[in-house]
C-alpha cells in the first residue's frame, strides 16, 4: 500500500545534542472519533518533553530551536523519551489526549523537550506537522 504522509511538514529543526534535528512524523489517522492520532519524535534526548499543537503556524526563535505553531496552545502530558524515541497517542483517554474540540480544524503540532547536554537554553523542538482534524 502506497499510503500518503499525514500532515503537511513544515519549519525546520535545528540539530540537538543527538547530532541530528528532531523529526516529527504522524500515524493513524486524523479523525478524532478514531482516536489513533500517533506522533513521534526522532532523535531526541532521552529526556522529558511534551507534545503541542495550536491553531496558527509561526517560525520563531526559541530555546535552542525553532517555535513553530502559535495560537489557542495545547500541551500533551509530560512524555519521557526513550531509545532516542518519543511518542504521544491522542486516544481520547482525558482532556489532554482528546482532539474532539478541534474537529474541522488544521491544528500544528510540534514537540518540546529538554535537552541540557547542548547547552545553551537547554531545550529544543522538532520540526512542525500542519493535521487537518476530522470528526
Amino acid at each position: 500500500d502506497n499510503i500518503p504522509p499525514l500532515g503537511e511538514r513544515y519549519c525546520t529543526a535545528s540539530a540537538n545534542s543527538t547530532g541530528g534535528p528532531a523529526r516529527l512524523d504522524a500515524a493513524g489517522s486524523s479523525s478524532a472519533s478514531a482516536a489513533d492520532l500517533a506522533l513521534t519524535s526522532r532523535p531526541v534526548p532521552n529526556m522529558p518533553g511534551i507534545f503541542l499543537h495550536g491553531s496558527e503556524r509561526s517560525d520563531i526563535p526559541f530555546g535552542d530551536g525553532r517555535l513553530c505553531t502559535r495560537g489557542d496552545l495545547r500541551r500533551s502530558a509530560i512524555v519521557a523519551a526513550g531509545a532516542n524515541l518519543a511518542s504521544y497517542t491522542y486516544d481520547r483517554s482525558d482532556a489532554q489526549h482528546d482532539l474532539a474540540p478541534f474537529v474541522g480544524q488544521t491544528r500544528h503540532f510540534q514537540h518540546w523537550f529538554r535537552d541540557p547536554a547542548a547547552g545553551g537554553a537547554g531545550f529544543n523542538l522538532s520540526d512542525a506537522l500542519a493535521i487537518s482534524i476530522l470528526p
